[in-house]
């Protein structure tokens, strides 16, 4: 890292003091400083975790180099939005040999392969220093502009909204398994071309790859795979509603049996069937929390099944047409019992 150079950085509130031994990882989550009592002695022990202050831009003022202490110090000015620099200088200390800096990270600028302050960055793999601090300021830029979803690679990042968004429904749906069957067909090539990132997107590519001949190894013809979609998240991040938006999509996709099935089951499709089930679910195995009014009480594994036989008859044309979904099946595991009310 030069002088004149764009970088992230953060400091602490207070150090780490835990029965008189430094940290043993400077990726200390941040939290309230708590008081422990230490068995050695019998005497309490006040202790306190490292309070990280948020990640802040700026500029390098001064590199100075000390060989005989193997260390790099740095005296850095912190930058406002605008990137003009303001009254803050902070001084971090690195390893001279390896270079590294604990808690500084070079930023993305102008000129680099993608511009940070560019909120149409839909996949972060595009970036030129992709870190922590670049990933959280790209997806703030991205919700100030009311773009939840962003890709990083074949991986989706959701921010949860807290409101309803005019991104769903049957039209978007269209738009994506539009351009999914495109791609199947080799009229387009994908990527940053298509739609933006999203849910549907996740979901099609999915149903693509399940209705697609794959090759493995020692197979000298090609199977049909099963696909897994999972979808994970702290409490109140959207889990719940993600599955439901991906399901919709998945029994969007799929054609409705035949007039025999449909009357058996009282006149509903199995993916009508499927989507009903979902508020009886949430009835039983949902429940209140400080950070989330519909908290899910344990994980849930959905099994969405798919007829193939039509498909394969016809050698795989006209896939989406041919793959009616026929049933599905839920199962749960991992109760949080702090979240059961007796």
């Amino acid at each position: 890292m030069e002088i004149g150079s764009i970088v992230w950085f953060r400091t602490t509130l207070a150090s780490v003091v835990l029965d008189d031994r430094q940290p043993q990882s400077r990726f200390s989550r941040p939290s309230l400083a708590r008081r422990r009592s230490s068995l050695a002695g019998g005497a309490p022990v006040l202790s306190f975790e490292e309070l990280w202050q948020p990640w802040s831009r700026g500029k390098i003022l001064s590199r100075d180099e000390d060989e005989n202490e193997n260390s790099v110090t740095y005296v850095v000015r912190e930058l406002d939005e605008d990137g003009e620099e303001m009254d803050r200088e902070v001084t971090m200390a690195g390893d001279l040999t390896t270079g590294v800096v604990p808690d500084m990270e070079l930023a993305n600028v102008e000129g680099q392969a993608s511009v940070e302050t560019n909120a149409g960055i839909v996949d972060l793999t595009l970036l030129t220093h992709l870190h922590e601090p670049e990933i959280l300021h790209a997806l703030t830029l991205r919700y100030e502009e009311g773009s939840i979803y962003t890709s990083t690679g074949p991986i989706l990042l959701a921010v949860n909204p807290f409101k309803s968004l005019p991104i769903y429904g049957p039209k978007h749906m269209q738009t994506y398994s539009d351009w999914g069957e495109r791609v199947r067909q080799g009229l387009v090539a994908g990527g940053g071309d298509g739609p933006p990132p999203h849910a549907y997107a996740i979901a099609d590519s999915a149903f693509r790859a399940m209705t697609t001949l794959q090759q493995g190894p020692g197979k000298k013809k090609g199977a049909l795979v099963n696909q897994t979609i999972l979808v994970s998240g702290e409490s109140g991040a959207g889990k719940t509603e993600t599955t439901k938006i991906i399901m919709a999509y998945l029994a969007q996709l799929a054609t409705p049996p035949s007039s025999p099935e449909r009357e058996a089951a009282g006149g509903l499709r199995p993916q009508e069937r499927v989507l009903r089930s979902n508020p009886v679910l949430e009835a039983f195995g949902n429940a209140r929390t400080i950070r989330n009014d519909n908290s899910s009480r344990f994980g849930k594994f959905i099994e969405l099944q798919f007829d193939t036989t039509e498909l394969v008859k016809n050698k795989f044309a006209n896939k989406a047409s041919q793959v009616p979904l026929v049933g599905a099946s839920v199962r749960t595991y991992l109760l949080e019992k702090v979240r059961v009310v007796h």
